[in-house]
């Protein structure tokens, strides 16, 4: 078995040499079409990483009236506390409520100094599971509550998280689209590479053949081919979206209106071996279809 392995990488470098300027421009090919892939998934996963830090402190607020009864407050923290989604609720008193206020405003709180009477309502602050933060579930939850006496309003930002989630939705669906026609793509050049080496050593695998070779004994070199232009095509990749993440961050930080590009980070290494292993994958697929279609012949 390790004999017919050892073979199979010869055979492989053997052909890559050969045939080394056909392979070095489909290891940059697919190397500059998976930095476009990955500007888009470090894009996706980046805001991923803000919206769910965002999502962790997210609360939305039920605004009491002033002559809320005490059996319509009883009401409203026992349904609190039988709705599944939400995680805790803290009430919030008026007194409590100017306090937090003036805190708010530092400097500028003795503009509250003159006032007769305290404006704002007493609320309650609403936490939520992890599972139930997005905003058809808290949507949900809000028209459930809305609907019990004594609830002024609801605030929970709900333009803002909607249009957020809709940005991340897209973004998503971006980086899917892109990823499957970068996929094609990849698949479709490093199967013309292979197929260039394949007429280039047509004499010689006919000869194979005749003396009782398997298909099996055959694919492997230019299977093995394959998955190494994918692969150091993703590697190549890999370096190029490294170097210019280093580049935007570096430009981001001597922008003294940005806030925040400590947070922005590189994709981790569970990712980083997906896209290796991707690169890798769809190598031998385009290696795949193009020994499929020769031996068929």
């Amino acid at each position: 078995m390790m004999q017919l392995i050892s073979s199979a990488i010869k055979e492989a470098l053997g052909g890559i040499k050969a045939n080394k300027e056909a392979y070095l421009i489909t290891i940059g090919i697919t190397a500059i079409s998976m930095t476009i892939f990955g500007i888009f998934l470090i894009a996706y996963y980046n805001m991923e990483v803000i919206v769910n830090k965002w999502r962790e402190k997210f609360q939305f607020v039920v605004y009491l009236q002033d002559n809320i009864s005490k059996k319509h407050m009883k009401n409203l923290k026992s349904h609190f506390s039988t709705i599944e989604g939400i995680d805790r609720y803290i009430y919030v008193s008026k007194d409590e409520a100017l306090k937090k206020f003036k805190k708010r405003l530092n400097q500028n709180q003795t503009i509250l100094d003159n006032l007769d009477v305290n404006p704002l309502p007493a609320s309650f602050e609403i936490k939520f599971k992890r599972k139930y933060r997005q905003y058809n579930n808290i949507k949900s939850i809000a028209g459930e509550v809305i609907k019990f006496k004594g609830i002024e309003s609801i605030e929970f930002g709900e333009g803002w998280l909607e249009r957020i989630e809709t940005i991340l939705f897209f973004l998503k669906f971006i980086v899917w689209v892109v990823g499957s026609l970068i996929c094609v793509g990849v698949i479709f050049i490093v199967s013309n590479t292979i197929k260039l080496s394949l007429y280039a050593r047509k004499s010689e695998i006919e000869i194979m053949q005749l003396v009782g070779a398997t298909d099996r004994f055959i694919k492997g070199p230019f299977l093995l081919e394959g998955i190494l232009q994918g692969f150091f095509g993703a590697i190549l990749s890999l370096v190029i979206l490294y170097v210019f993440y280093v580049m935007f961050i570096e430009n981001l930080q001597t922008l003294s209106f940005f806030i925040g590009s400590q947070s922005f980070s590189f994709i981790p290494l569970p990712i980083i071996a997906c896209i290796i292993l991707f690169g890798s994958l769809i190598g031998c697929v385009g290696s795949y279809i193009s020994l499929k279609k020769f031996l068929n012949n």
